[in-house]
């Protein structure tokens, strides 16, 4: 059931739509009844309607900001359908920010996004929205698109946004953001378990290749990875760094990426600079140096899991990430680069400081670190709620990779999106 009307910008009405009480009757709408209004063109709004005796027969007086999201004018004709479908809350959600000013970083950006999200709140708090929907960020002077992740609106669908309820992130439309990067990889023993099934990387083989010319040591690691076989966590570590410093030589921003392994002991990989006499725990992905790295990577973290024992000292390798982390130098503007966290593991910690406690002290107060937690192997073996809590403490994100093509999706996303989850934690 539904009929057409004429839309008139009704100002600030709470994100609501208002009707003749006679139109809502023939429509069988009730007050906060959801009604979606479809412009002949596909756009599209939706909201809660309300009784209004002012408003004419045959209109629609819509909220401006809702309006302003729908791309639907004032003046414009459009048919009403009654939304007969639940309206789920959304749980998870990606705000997209496209920026009217192209000269501010899309770090600074997003950590001025975060800084002032209560804004957002106060436009889109217990608010029906929809998939796609954009809206004016004023303060910000940036649009906002909203990209449900959990529950995903279809079209034509819509859900409610409770703040208090909601885990969100932001990324910016158009814009890489540059960031620094520590891997710290479990060595311990248990690594050199050959389970990990070979699935779904013929695309990240051939794209390490180039890097294996004139290298017989080097190919002879790409060939051990053929579809349907197990290979040894350890490898499918070392692969998936590798992975990780190509998509960062790749971005061309020369940011920096440090190794760090721990087993009994925690140990970081140092790299020598062309033309430098002195060592230093990164490798700049960029330039002549950048290559190499990969080789050098890959042969660090094999040659330790080899003398790994059975102690796992998680703690350790925090704290070195953190000593690291400080001394990764400002850009010429004198900004530092946020820095991801990526700790990889197959088991629980064993040895040293409770790891919660080193990111307490070290991490869960800065905004410009994000540690993200990945576990292989068996689950059983697996400490999750302690990998879920050192990645929530930080605003990042837990997963139990189930094989080496989930492992590099992971290694390969997160070399190219830096992200915070704030709110919410599910």
């Amino acid at each position: 059931m539904g009929g057409f009307f004429r839309v008139i910008e009704g100002g600030d009405l709470k994100g609501n739509i208002h009707m003749n009480p006679k139109d809502m009757e023939d429509l069988d709408l009730s007050t906060l009844s959801v009604i979606i209004f479809k412009h002949e063109f596909g756009y599209f709004g939706a909201g809660r309607v309300k009784k209004d005796q002012t408003v004419e027969r045959g209109t629609i007086k819509v909220d401006s900001y809702l309006l302003e999201s729908s791309h639907i004018k004032h003046g414009d004709e459009v048919e009403i359908i009654k939304y007969e479908k639940p309206v789920n809350p959304i749980s998870k959600v990606e705000f997209i920010l496209e920026p009217r000013r192209p000269d501010i970083p899309a770090e600074e950006l997003k950590a001025i996004a975060e800084e002032r999200s209560n804004e957002l709140k106060l436009l889109l708090d217990n608010k029906i929205v929809f998939e796609g929907m954009e809206i004016n960020w004023p303060t910000l002077d940036v649009t906002v698109k909203i990209m449900s992740k959990e529950p995903k609106l279809g079209a034509y669908e819509v859900g409610l946004l409770t703040w208090e309820e909601l885990s969100y992130s932001f990324s910016v439309k158009g814009m890489a953001e540059r960031f620094d990067a520590i891997l710290l990889i479990d060595t311990s023993g248990s690594m050199q378990q050959r389970d990990l099934l070979v699935k779904n990387i013929s695309p990240v083989i051939e794209s390490l290749k180039d890097y294996a010319r004139d290298d017989p040591s080097f190919q002879a690691f790409l060939n051990q990875f053929k579809e349907g076989n197990r290979v040894t966590r350890i490898m499918g570590a070392a692969l998936a760094a590798q992975l990780y410093l190509q998509r960062k030589i790749e971005r061309g921003f020369g940011e920096r990426v440090a190794v760090i392994t721990f087993a009994r002991e925690a140990d970081e990989l140092t790299f020598k600079p062309r033309g430098s006499p002195t060592l230093q725990p990164w490798v700049e992905c960029k330039g002549e140096g950048a290559e190499i790295g990969i080789k050098v990577v890959s042969r660090f973290i094999q040659e330790k899991c080899q003398s790994g024992e059975g102690l796992t000292d998680m703690g350790a390798a925090l704290e070195k990430a953190a000593e690291i982390v400080d001394q990764f130098k400002p850009l010429p503007d004198g900004r530092k680069l946020p820095v991801m966290l990526l700790l990889l593991t197959d088991g629980l910690p064993t040895k040293g400081r409770n790891p919660i406690d080193v990111v307490k002290e070290k991490f869960a107060k800065r905004k410009d670190v994000v540690i993200y937690t990945l576990g292989i192997g068996n689950p059983e073996e697996i400490d999750e709620d302690l990998l879920r809590e050192i990645a929530a403490l930080t605003k990042g994100q837990y997963s139990l990779c189930a094989d080496l093509g989930d492992l590099m999706d992971w290694f390969d996303r997160l070399a190219q999106e830096f992200t915070r989850v704030l709110g919410k934690m599910i």
